[in-house]
């Protein structure tokens, strides 16, 4: 057998070895290199890969995926989008449950709840001669605290069941008072001169302000100290909701701060991850908000502007 003959025959072993393992590997990931993920919900629903689209009408809705992490796009008509992160392993099951929001929806009210926020002042009790904390609304002015040394200029700020005192002048003293607990714990007063806009979330552990040389929002963290967050200072009304969340509503795409249209936009900031997380945009929302309140459950918003009252639910 000629050299030529003998270089076909061995191209051609190559091929039918590349044929074999071609097919071979296919078969493999078709029948045997798979895990399967079963997502619950109500149907229907459907998800979406980087290769193919699956209609979910049975619950669980069974997918076979190649080992691996995936992040799966869910759509349900009706309500918001939502992205599924899972890593799926080779003859494996992962189960998931998913929860779809209802795309929300304004509508006129004819009522706006009052924040039952209590708020503080300090006062000199006529007794002791020292310096106290009192609520405001309490007509017999019972002490909460007693402070030996007078606090200047104090700037009192009030959560659910917390009080954050801080001194604005001479030794810049701040507290952070546990009404429940009854305690208080004295901190480290590294807060900015002149805040703007501060608000206490319910359960104490953030602030939120600015400042007027300032183009982020400030966060307190009770266990981390200041940083300058990820939230810009742009036509924002915001409220903390139940789960010590930022809601706001603003004007300005919160991703890139771009202006489109007159709509508003719905948006949530994580403190705790500093991540600004948009909801839900209103191509064409009334009117300009001036203050918005958040309910307990978080399934609606109030919102307030200068000639009516609106209900955003969710």
């Amino acid at each position: 057998m000629d050299d030529r003959k003998k270089q076909i025959i061995a191209f051609i072993s190559l091929l039918i070895v590349i044929l074999i393992f071609s097919i071979g590997y296919f078969i493999w990931n078709l029948i045997f290199n798979y895990g399967t993920l079963e997502i619950k919900g109500i149907t229907p629903f459907s998800v979406s890969t980087e290769k193919k689209d699956i209609l979910c009408e049975e619950i669980p809705c069974t997918i076979k995926l190649n080992p691996g992490s995936y992040i799966l796009n869910l759509k349900k008509e009706g309500f918001l989008d939502e992205k599924l992160s899972v890593s799926i392993k080779r003859w494996q099951t992962e189960s998931e449950i998913i929860h779809f929001s209802e795309i929300p929806k304004i509508s006129f009210s004819q009522s706006y709840p009052v924040k039952n926020i209590k708020s503080y002042i300090l006062e000199i009790d006529s007794s002791s001669g020292k310096q106290i904390l009192i609520d405001s609304a309490d007509k017999f002015k019972r002490p909460l605290f007693f402070f030996d040394d007078k606090i200047e200029s104090p700037l009192i700020l009030s959560g659910k069941n917390h009080v954050l005192l801080i001194e604005q002048a001479k030794q810049k003293r701040a507290y952070f008072l546990d009404l429940n607990e009854k305690s208080r714990t004295k901190i480290d007063n590294i807060f900015p001169e002149n805040i703007i806009g501060a608000t206490l979330s319910e359960n104490g552990r953030y602030l939120v302000f600015s400042t007027k040389d300032s183009d982020n929002y400030i966060i307190w963290d009770k266990d981390f100290g200041i940083r300058k967050c990820s939230l810009k200072i742009i036509e924002v009304i915001f409220d903390w909701n139940a789960d010590n969340k930022l809601f706001l509503l603003t004007s300005k795409n919160p991703i890139d701060n771009i202006t489109t249209g007159t709509g508003k936009y719905l948006a949530e900031y994580d403190p705790e991850k500093d991540l600004l997380i948009p909801v839900y945009y209103f191509a064409n929302f009334p009117e300009t908000p001036t203050e918005i309140v958040s309910t307990s459950n978080m399934k609606a918003i109030y919102v307030k502007t200068k000639d009516a009252y609106y209900l955003i639910s969710m």
